[in-house]
């Protein structure tokens, strides 16, 4: 699954999304928590970070930002969040980080995607990076942005247990 021209999701969550939905679904969005709408960031670059909360901030997203795995882990128990974006390199999304987030009952709903730039060869292949549900593809775009929050919010209420 690729957040960039085409959004997909895997057997994990929707069969299709279209970039072109610009406003989120207030009756939709009024079913999960209010709390439980945020999305959780892990070490991301200073100019990824500045547009990720930019962008979320315009679709009234709120954001919290952890600097470390044991960071996300708390911030995950103490609240879920129904997105996380790993950023960084590929080492801070390696198999055994996000395995250890799958195996959290506090992320097991969440949509867990990598932030990666296009010109990085290691986000063509989903198989080589079992766990995550997709790459969220630089540049980035609101329109995708927009979408991939969404599908995370939709999943979120539609899996998580009440």
């Amino acid at each position: 699954m690729l957040f960039n021209n085409h959004l997909s999701l895997n057997q994990n969550g929707l069969d299709q999304i279209s970039p072109n939905q610009h406003s989120l679904d207030q009756n939709s969005l009024n079913q999960i928590p209010c709390s439980q709408r945020y999305v959780l960031l892990l070490d991301q670059e200073p100019e990824d970070l500045q547009c990720l909360t930019t962008e979320l901030s315009q679709l009234h997203c709120p954001v919290r930002v952890a600097s470390s795995t044991e960071q996300i882990m708390e911030t995950a128990r103490e609240l879920p969040p129904c997105l996380v974006i790993l950023g960084g390199h590929q080492r801070n999304w390696s198999q055994p980080l996000v395995r250890q987030f799958r195996n959290t009952a506090a992320l097991r709903w969440a949509t867990i995607v990598a932030l990666t730039d296009c010109h990085t060869p290691s986000w063509c292949h989903q198989e080589d990076n079992p766990g995550l549900d997709g790459f969220l593809v630089k540049p980035l775009s609101s329109e995708i942005l927009t979408s991939l929050v969404q599908s995370a919010w939709a999943r979120h209420a539609c899996a998580a247990p009440t």
